[in-house]
């Protein structure tokens, strides 16, 4: 906990990928967040990684990495897969222009008042609500899908060895005939 670690994605469906080499490779944007907790799900035989940082629709399914600063150099594992983000409802307020002499105890008590370009307003709840992204990502770890790939061994990802969550290989391989 407390580590960085990095995802990258297409966000809302952005194509302003660029290729740096004459090979045709496109990368997506590139995202950081600080793991803040590791939730052991032993009923769903995974753990849950909760992020602070920001992700948005286009980041789901990338690879959550991580710098393993026991390696030197930049040696990167992958610690799971990017799922969703932590949303939170608000209200839509409108505001309505009043004077110093109308601003009730209730509205000081409900943080009602604004005060903007030498006004002041008093917010009115519309009944409306907006959908905010919290800043918290969600990941599951690696777990599943290396029990995917060592139950479907086609051409594709090799797990390595004993598998602890430590060491990942992306080798392809030929399944024998």
């Amino acid at each position: 906990m407390g580590q960085d670690a990095y995802f990258v994605g297409f966000p809302f469906g952005l194509d302003h990928a660029k290729t740096y080499s004459s090979l045709p490779n496109v990368f997506g944007l590139v995202k950081k967040a600080t793991v803040a907790q590791l939730d052991s799900m032993p009923d769903r035989k995974m753990a849950r990684i909760l992020l602070d940082g920001y992700n948005n629709p286009g980041f789901s399914g990338s690879p959550l990495v991580f710098r393993d600063l026991h390696q030197s150099g930049l040696t990167f594992k992958v610690a799971g897969v990017i799922v969703s983000y932590e949303a939170s409802r608000s209200p839509v307020m409108k505001k309505i222009k009043i004077q110093e002499n109308q601003i009730t105890p209730a509205d000081r008590a409900q943080n009602r008042i604004l005060r903007a370009d030498g006004q002041i307003y008093r917010l009115i709840d519309t009944d409306k609500v907006v959908e905010l992204n919290t800043g918290i990502a969600t990941a599951w770890d690696i777990g599943s899908a290396v029990d995917l790939i060592r139950n479907h061994p086609i051409v594709g990802p090799q797990v390595i060895g004993s598998f602890t969550g430590e060491d990942v290989g992306t080798q392809s391989h030929t399944p024998q005939q």
